[in-house]
C-alpha cells in the first residue's frame, strides 16, 4: 500500500448509511436554526419527521453492523422511555378551567385519565415531543454511528461554520434594524436576531458556538506550538475569524448574563496561554501573541461599538450584582408557584406548558396584571419549570440521559488532560456550564436549537477525541508540558 492509500472498505458495509447520518446530523443543525422562527406551523412537524429519519437510519445502521452496542447503550433507553411519557402526556390531554361554586374558586378539570400522566392542551404538549426527539436522535446518531470520529468532527465542524453565518446574519439585521427573520415571515412580532425571536435564545446558541471555536482554537495551538513557527495552519485563522465574529455577534442581542458569560469564555481561552504556554516561547513569539490579543480585542471593541455601542452601555449601565439581585426578586413568585404545582402534582408534572395555564392559581404575591404579561408563561428557571411539568418520573428520566452523556464527556476529558485536546474539552465544558448558569434564571433550554447543540457537544466532542491512550502515556504527556 502507498503511503496516501486509504484503508479498504467493504462495499457492502454502511458506509453509505455513514453519510447519511453525516448528512441527517447536518441538516437537522441547520434546519432547527434557520427554520425556527417566522416560517409557518409546518416548522415544528418537519423537524420532528427530520429526527425520526434520523433515528431510523441510525438503527439501521446499527443492524447492518451487527452492533448491539445501541441496544446496551442506557442513553437509548433512558431516552426513549421519556419519549413515550411525553407521547402519553399529549394523547391524555384535555383539562378546562371552570368555576366552582361549591368550593368558589376557580378550578381545573381532570384529564381523561386521570392516574396517567396528562396535560392541559394536546398541541402545546406535543411541543414537548417537537423539541426532544430530534435532540435525543441527534445523540444516538452520533454516539452509533459506523465512524462516530469522522462524523462528530464534521458534526462540529459544520456547526461552527453555520453558526458563524448565523452570528453574521444577525449583525445585517441588527444593522438593517429588521422585525422579520425572512422577507416573507410575519411582521410585527417584535426585533428578530438571526433566526431567534428571543435574543437571549439567541446569545445561549451563541455561546455554545463560540465555545467551541475557542476551544479548537486552543487546540490547534497546542498542537502545533503555531506561535513558535513562521507559518499558521489555514484552520486556525479560521477557528480564530469564527471566534471573534461569534463574540462580537453576542453584544447587540444586549444580553447582560450572555454578554459577561461571553468574556469569562474568552479569559478561560486566554487565562493558560498567557500564564503557561507563553513563557515557552522566544520574546518574538511573545510580541506576536500581544499583537494579535490587542488587535483582536480592538476589531472587537471597534465593532461593538459601531453595532449600538451607546444601547450596550446604557444595558449593563448599575452594578451587576444590584440587577441580578432585583432579577431574583421579580422572578422568586415564578419559582414558587412552579414548586407548588410540582408539590400537587409530584409524580407526572402537569404536563408540557401547564405551567402557564395554572400559573394564575399558584401566584401568591402577584397582580393579575403581571401574570399576564409577556414572558410569564415560563418560570425562568428551566430546572423548575421542567420539574412541574414533567415531575418526578418524567424530569428524572431527563436527568439520567443528560447524565449519561456527561458522564462520558467528564470521562474523556479526563483522558485527555495533558493532551492537546484538553483545552477543547475544558472550553466546551465551560460553554455548557455557562448556559445552564444561565438557565437558573433565564429559559435558554426552552428552546429546540439550544436543546440540540448542548446534546450534540456532549457527544460528538468526546466522540471527535476519543480515549486511546493508556496511564503511561497520559504520564509523559504531562511530564512534556
Amino acid at each position: 500500500m502507498g503511503r496516501h492509500s486509504s484503508p479498504y472498505r467493504d462495499p457492502t458495509g454502511p458506509y453509505p448509511l455513514q453519510t447519511v447520518l453525516t448528512v441527517g446530523v447536518c441538516v437537522l443543525i441547520g434546519y432547527t436554526v434557520w427554520a425556527w422562527n417566522g416560517l409557518g406551523g409546518w416548522v415544528e412537524p418537519t423537524r420532528l419527521g427530520l429526527g425520526c429519519l434520523l433515528m431510523v437510519f441510525t438503527a439501521f445502521a446499527a443492524r447492518i453492523r451487527g452492533s448491539s452496542g445501541l441496544l446496551r447503550d442506557p442513553y437509548t433507553w433512558l431516552g426513549l422511555t421519556f419519549m413515550l411519557f411525553l407521547a402519553i402526556q399529549t394523547w391524555n390531554s384535555g383539562r378546562y378551567l371552570y368555576f366552582n361554586p361549591v368550593a368558589e374558586r376557580w378550578m381545573h378539570t381532570a384529564t381523561p385519565f386521570p392516574s396517567w400522566p396528562g396535560s392541559f392542551n394536546r398541541s402545546e404538549s406535543m411541543q414537548m415531543l417537537y423539541w426532544f426527539l430530534p435532540a435525543w436522535a441527534l445523540g444516538l446518531a452520533v454516539r452509533h454511528a459506523p465512524d462516530s470520529r469522522t462524523l462528530a468532527r464534521r458534526a462540529l465542524l459544520f456547526f461552527v461554520a453555520n453558526g458563524t453565518v448565523l452570528a453574521l446574519f444577525g449583525l445585517i439585521q441588527h444593522v438593517t434594524g429588521s422585525d422579520v427573520a425572512y422577507r416573507f415571515s410575519e411582521a410585527g412580532r417584535g426585533p428578530f436576531y438571526a433566526s431567534f425571536g428571543y435574543r437571549n435564545h439567541a446569545v445561549a446558541y451563541l455561546l455554545l458556538v463560540l465555545a467551541v471555536a475557542l476551544g479548537y482554537l486552543a487546540y490547534r495551538l497546542r498542537q502545533r506550538w503555531f506561535m513558535a513557527e513562521t507559518r499558521v495552519a489555514l484552520d486556525v485563522w479560521l477557528a480564530a475569524t469564527a471566534s471573534l465574529l461569534v463574540f462580537i455577534a453576542i453584544h447587540p442581542a444586549l444580553s447582560r448574563a450572555g454578554i459577561m458569560l461571553a468574556w469569562l469564555l474568552v479569559l478561560l481561552f486566554w487565562a493558560p496561554i498567557l500564564s503557561r504556554h507563553l513563557s515557552l516561547h522566544s520574546p518574538s513569539a511573545r510580541l506576536q501573541v500581544g499583537i494579535v490579543i490587542i488587535l483582536g480585542m480592538g476589531i472587537a471593541l471597534f465593532w461593538i461599538a459601531v453595532f449600538g455601542g451607546d444601547a450596550l452601555l446604557r444595558r449593563m449601565g448599575g452594578a451587576p450584582l444590584e440587577t441580578f439581585r432585583t432579577n431574583i426578586e421579580t422572578r422568586a413568585w415564578m419559582w414558587s408557584a412552579a414548586l407548588h404545582m410540582w408539590e400537587d402534582h409530584k409524580l407526572w408534572g402537569v404536563g408540557g406548558w401547564g405551567y402557564r395555564h395554572l400559573l394564575p392559581l399558584y401566584a401568591e404575591g402577584a397582580g393579575l396584571l403581571e401574570v399576564h404579561l409577556p414572558g410569564k408563561a415560563n418560570t425562568h428557571n428551566d430546572a423548575l419549570q421542567f420539574l412541574a411539568e414533567f415531575g418526578i418520573a418524567g424530569f428524572g428520566l431527563l436527568l439520567g440521559a443528560t447524565a449519561v452523556l456527561v458522564a462520558r464527556f467528564v470521562r474523556n476529558g479526563r483522558h485527555a488532560w495533558g493532551r492537546p485536546a484538553r483545552m477543547l474539552f475544558a472550553i466546551t465544558f465551560g460553554g455548557l456550564f455557562f448556559v445552564g448558569l444561565h438557565s437558573l434564571f433565564d429559559l435558554p433550554f426552552r428552546n429546540a436549537a439550544v436543546l440540540q447543540a448542548c446534546v450534540l457537544l456532549l457527544t460528538a466532542v468526546p466522540a471527535a477525541c476519543p480515549n486511546t491512550q493508556g496511564p503511561g502515556v497520559r504520564k509523559r504527556h504531562k511530564a512534556e508540558s
